[in-house]
C-alpha cells in the first residue's frame, strides 16, 4: 500500500496533486485530485493561521539549495512524512 494511505483513517479522503493513481482499489480510502490556482488572499489567510499557531506545517527535512539533488532523491523514496524544504538563504 502506498505510504500516503497510512495517513488516512478507514473511509478517509485522500486528495493529491495530481491524481492518486497508485492507491489500490482494495484500500478503504476515497481518492480525488484538484487543481489549484494562485490566490494571494488565501495565502495571506494561511500565513495568519500559521502565525497564530492554529496551523502547523509538517516539515520532514530541510536541505540546502546546494543539496537540491539529494532532496529530490529523498522525495523519490516515498518515505517522507511532511514537506521537504530547500533553504535558499
Amino acid at each position: 500500500m502506498p505510504v500516503h494511505c497510512a495517513y488516512c483513517v478507514p473511509a478517509g479522503h485522500l486528495v493529491t496533486l495530481p491524481g492518486p493513481d497508485d492507491v489500490p482499489a482494495t484500500a478503504d480510502v476515497h481518492t480525488g485530485w484538484t487543481v489549484v490556482e494562485p490566490d494571494s488572499g488565501g495565502l495571506r489567510a494561511i500565513a495568519e493561521l500559521v502565525a497564530a499557531g492554529k496551523l502547523r506545517p509538517e516539515i520532514d527535512t530541510v536541505f540546502s539549495l546546494a543539496d537540491a539533488a539529494k532532496a529530490h532523491a529523498y522525495g523519490e523514496t516515498g518515505r517522507t512524512r511532511g514537506k521537504i524544504v530547500l533553504q535558499v538563504v
